[in-house]
């Protein structure tokens, strides 16, 4: 599985696709101007600490999901002890 992805995630397969998406959705004047930010020391934090920021947004995320979570998990229980119920009335 590794190796399929790593084919299918090559980077000389993928550089052709960014620069469609990019191509279809900047102006040459706006690609420009991200790479004049992405020079600068903010540009820089924004880089170095993306992956933070997205790790923190997923812990905050899950933690507002657990309540909702463990309703589904609840009134799934709830589902199966009817369902277990109703067999053992029918007599399956």
């Amino acid at each position: 599985m590794m190796t399929a992805m790593k084919e299918v995630l090559d980077w000389n397969k993928l550089e052709p696709m960014y620069v469609r998406v990019y191509q279809k959705s900047f102006t040459q004047g706006e690609v420009d101007g991200l790479i004049a930010f992405y020079s600068t020391p903010a540009g820089q934090a924004l880089i170095n600490k993306m992956p933070m920021v997205m790790q923190n947004t997923l812990n905050e995320l899950q933690q507002m999901m657990q309540p909702m979570t463990q309703a589904m998990k609840r009134m799934q229980q709830e589902v199966v002890a009817e369902i277990q119920a109703a067999k053992k009335k029918s007599g399956g």
